[in-house]
């Protein structure tokens, strides 16, 4: 499965373990993992990239996550997942993209992209994205992709050894990009 945007500048398409070596080129940056869970690692290594493929490989059903293929070359990540029990009509979406790919437009395209393909093969009705304080390019993107901020819960999480909020933004079904 391949989503192709229009400009064709790059594509979403499914991981391959071949791609353990961008992912981890790419990843492998503080400011990249500055505004991610804790579950990116810094430094990234490797091996952290092939246990992270090997165990997207392993999911089966549904694509749920994708890389972000610039020239045959695996130089981010776009993913979600359906929630479960009274949440199961709701999905969380994250994404990242390595830091010299970064302000090029590529992720204002490839959300709105991944959005529709959730909506277009699942039940969800709400598409969330949780973002840590401090991230304001990705609260921009969320915003500029037709998110609307719907919650901030202060002191939430710790990142980095520091106390943070989060931000909830939210995109519904009938929301257009």
């Amino acid at each position: 499965m391949k989503i192709i945007p229009e400009s064709g500048n790059f594509i979403l398409r499914p991981w391959h373990l071949r791609d353990y070596n961008s992912l981890a080129s790419n990843a492998n940056n503080f400011n990249v993992s500055i505004h991610l869970r804790d579950v990116f690692p810094f430094p990234y290594s490797e091996n952290d990239a092939i246990q992270f493929i090997t165990s997207v490989l392993d999911k089966k059903g549904l694509t749920t996550d994708f890389a972000i293929d610039i020239n045959g070359k695996a130089v981010g990540g776009i993913g979600f997942y359906v929630m479960n029990d009274i949440y199961r009509i709701n999905a969380e979406i994250g994404y990242w993209i390595g830091e010299s790919f970064q302000r090029k437009g590529i992720l204002s395209e490839a959300l709105p992209l991944v959005c529709r393909y959730i909506f277009d093969n699942t039940e969800v009705r709400q598409i969330i994205a949780p973002v840590i304080s401090g991230n304001t390019a990705s609260m921009h993107l969320l915003k500029k992709s037709g998110f609307k901020e719907t919650a901030v819960l202060r002191d939430h999480l710790i990142k980095n050894g520091e106390i943070k909020d989060e931000h909830f933004f939210v995109f519904s079904r009938n929301s257009s990009f």
